[in-house]
C-alpha cells in the first residue's frame, strides 16, 4: 500500500499488479491487489497481470481484484 501510495504521490499513470504466478518474485496477494486496486484514485490505471489461462478464470480474477486494465502473461488459447 505504501509503495501504491508514493507512486501515486510522484505522479505515475498506472501501477502494475502482480498477481498470482507460477515462478518469481514480485507476487502480491489478490487481497491486496484489490485493497491496492480500491486505494487507487481515477484517474490513474491499475493494470492485473494474470498468468489465469481461460476467459472465465480471468475475467473472474479482474472483477475480484477490481483492477481497471489486465494484462495477461501466458499463451491462451485464440477461443478463449
Amino acid at each position: 500500500m505504501e509503495e501504491a501510495r508514493a507512486a501515486v504521490a510522484a505522479g505515475v499513470d498506472a501501477i502494475g499488479l502482480l498477481g498470482h504466478m507460477p515462478s518469481g518474485p514480485g507476487i502480491i496477494e489478490d487481497n491486496l491487489v484489490q485493497k491496492i486496486a480500491s486505494d487507487t484514485p481515477p484517474p490513474i490505471s491499475t493494470f492485473l497481470l494474470t498468468s489465469r489461462e481461460t476467459g472465465h478464470d480471468i475475467a473472474d480474477h479482474v472483477e475480484y481484484c477490481g483492477t481497471t486494465t489486465v494484462q495477461i502473461v501466458r499463451h491462451i488459447e485464440p477461443g478463449e
